[in-house]
């Protein structure tokens, strides 16, 4: 019985969310009189987070002004990577959790794999952005568990 609600545990938290790896960049550049006066960069990461219902892609996305970046599902998400970037300005370039809608928005293509970060796209699996080893690394230890026993 305990082994059957240990499995069921973990195979219901394997499955539950799209898991996503978390990061970016903030550049935020001051113009006067069309000359740059100020220039910060802010570089950010949170590894792999599970995402929200609502959010059910991985994007890789290109550099995208702030005030846009705030027009999408991802901004109204209460993570602490959409809060971080919704107090700054400027723009922004990273990866993260997105809705079908986000990535139809900012015209990101649908790739099998979206792991490299030069490359604009989306993505609807763990399998495609290298988060299913954890996943993998869980069933393996149930699969060991139950063999021990």
């Amino acid at each position: 019985m305990l082994i059957s609600l240990l499995a069921a545990i973990v195979l219901f938290s394997t499955t539950n969310a799209l898991t996503c790896y978390h990061n970016g960049t903030i550049v935020n550049e001051v113009y006067q009189q069309g000359i740059i006066v100020g220039y910060h960069s802010e570089s950010f990461g949170f590894g792999y987070v599970d995402c929200s219902a609502k959010l059910n892609r991985c994007a890789n996305f290109g550099t995208i002004s702030i005030a846009n970046f705030k027009k999408l599902d991802v901004a109204q998400d209460n993570s602490a990577f959409a809060q971080l970037i919704n107090k700054n300005d400027g723009s922004v370039t990273g990866r993260s959790c997105m809705s079908q809608a986000d990535v139809d928005k900012i015209q990101l293509k649908k790739s099998d794999k979206c792991l490299e970060t030069d490359k604009s796209c989306y993505c609807t699996s763990d399998q495609c952005t290298g988060a299913s080893g954890v996943s993998m690394t869980l069933l393996s230890l149930v699969t060991v568990l139950i063999y021990s026993i």
